[in-house]
């Protein structure tokens, strides 16, 4: 329940995130942002309208149909700037494999997670995709999960890194191939903080414009910062 809770509490500060972002080219007026705004599939295909990476039209037409009820939720300019997200969770534990599920369902253009350290018995408790076998095998908990979160959407990216990240993964311009970068970095768990320096990672996703959340589940409380 606090990993569903904290992982929800990143989804509305990332949606608050967006509304201050533009996602736009900084040379566009205010006149041609609209025109992208106001595209329909009357001009144009929904991918394309989207900015989705792919090509094959029956894919984009079986998209359309699948997030139907959410565009009437959040609106079109919110779901086309969903699907140009990229976003990196490091810690696959209850509140990592939560937010993770949520963003892939909620139709995000990639989701990148990070978590090397083996399935233990505990993580059980917190993290509904692992199972004994997992536990048995020592198997890295983003790898253990990795099959189960791909098959929630096939629409959205959705990978492991096989090493520890460093800082430099924040200026690629092609994360998971998608011809983007990272929109979002997600820290999950403060106990990363002996592999990753989480101050260094605020000030580098801040100074690529990249937003930095901490969504960190405490027991009976949570901390959270971005």
């Amino acid at each position: 329940w606090q990993a569903t809770r904290a992982s929800r509490s990143f989804m509305i500060a990332l949606r608050f995130g967006m509304t201050k972002r533009s996602f736009f080219s900084h040379d566009d007026n205010i006149h041609t942002k609209k025109q992208k705004i106001s595209m329909t599939a009357s001009n144009c295909t929904w991918g394309d309208w989207m900015g989705s990476w792919k090509t094959n039209a029956a894919d984009v037409d079986q998209e359309a149909e699948r997030i139907d009820r959410q565009k009437a939720s959040f609106g079109e300019e919110t779901i086309s700037r969903l699907k140009d997200l990229n976003v990196l969770i490091l810690g696959c534990r209850g509140v990592g494999v939560e937010t993770a599920k949520n963003l892939i369902l909620s139709n995000v253009g990639g989701v990148l997670i990070v978590d090397e350290d083996p399935a233990k018995m505990a993580d059980r408790g917190s993290n509904f995709y692992l199972t004994n076998q997992h536990v048995k095998d020592a198997t890295p908990r983003a790898e253990a999960c990795l099959e189960e979160l791909k098959t929630l959407n096939p629409f959205c990216k959705v990978d492991i890194c096989r090493s520890s990240p460093t800082t430099e993964l924040l200026s690629s311009t092609n994360v998971l191939s998608s011809g983007r970068g990272l929109a979002a970095v997600v820290v999950t768990s403060l106990e990363l903080h002996s592999k990753f320096n989480l101050k260094e990672w605020n000030q580098a996703c801040r100074a690529h414009g990249i937003a930095f959340i901490l969504a960190v589940n405490h027991g009976v409380s949570l901390s959270l910062f971005f």
